[in-house]
């Protein structure tokens, strides 16, 4: 019995390339027809994946018809092989297992909020978005860059703004962001940017992580000792269904 699970172990740990290759193309063919992987990755960059997990899958399928079957390799160490299974069963689970999952606000809590709107191309973006006038068409992504990089409570008050997201609590207990995560290449550069709702008492009723739709007028926040100096005053918040996009761009 012993020596049947160590002729396995040292069988996976001969095809462990293959193996890996073909799960990690196999899960990402699947991420993509279930419309998933856009939770990984930009979406420009779909189509160059499906074909990469498309070939990796041909390669690795042609790889085990191909070799010979009886391999006279000198046997690894006992335990690399060890190792080498651990692994293997490990990723696969990781790969195939875990159900996939868009970023939430625990990432938030490990990033800065608006922290990339002072750079210089979203810096002429809402210089552009400022001469338009119409604010009324205004995305989060548009109200974050220029809330963030606005000190004065009175530049856009009483401005009307209608924007959805998933709810991150801010230092203010008072106030809570409305999110969303603008992707550039990847989900690990993805950064989190966000509307201040000012809403006291709001976590009776919501909970961080939950999505809603919120429309209202901007205000000068009432606690002056904090730095989200403008705030939503909302005509209503409501709860809303994850959306299907559920970043920006």
């Amino acid at each position: 019995m012993y020596s049947k699970v160590l002729h396995w172990i040292n069988k996976l740990d001969e095809w462990s390339g293959i193996l890996l290759m073909l799960v990690a193309s196999i899960a990402t063919i699947w991420l993509s027809f279930e419309e998933k992987l856009k939770w990984y990755i930009h979406p420009r960059y779909e189509l160059f994946s499906l074909a990469l997990a498309t070939t990796g899958v041909l390669l690795a399928l042609a790889t085990i018809i191909t070799l010979p079957k009886h391999n006279h390799k000198t046997s690894p160490k006992r335990y690399r092989s060890y190792g080498t299974a651990v692994i293997v069963i490990i990723s696969i689970g990781m790969l195939l297992v875990i159900q996939p999952a868009a970023l939430t606000s625990l990432t938030v809590s490990q990033r800065v909020m608006n922290s990339g709107a002072k750079a210089t191309g979203d810096a002429r973006e809402s210089a552009i978005l400022k001469e338009r006038g119409s604010y009324t068409n205004f995305t989060i992504k548009d109200w974050s860059l220029l809330l963030s990089q606005s000190s004065d409570p009175k530049q856009y008050q009483n401005k009307p703004a209608k924007v959805s997201g998933f709810i991150t609590a801010s230092n203010d207990e008072n106030v809570f962001f409305v999110s969303r995560f603008v992707v550039t290449c990847c989900a690990l550069d993805a950064r989190p940017i966000g509307v201040p709702v000012y809403s006291p008492g709001w976590r009776k009723t919501f909970a961080p992580d939950q999505w809603v739709e919120t429309s209202g007028v901007f205000i000068a926040n009432p606690n002056t000792n904090t730095t989200d100096r403008t705030v939503l005053s909302p005509d209503y918040v409501r709860p809303i269904d994850k959306e299907k996009n559920q970043y920006v761009y």
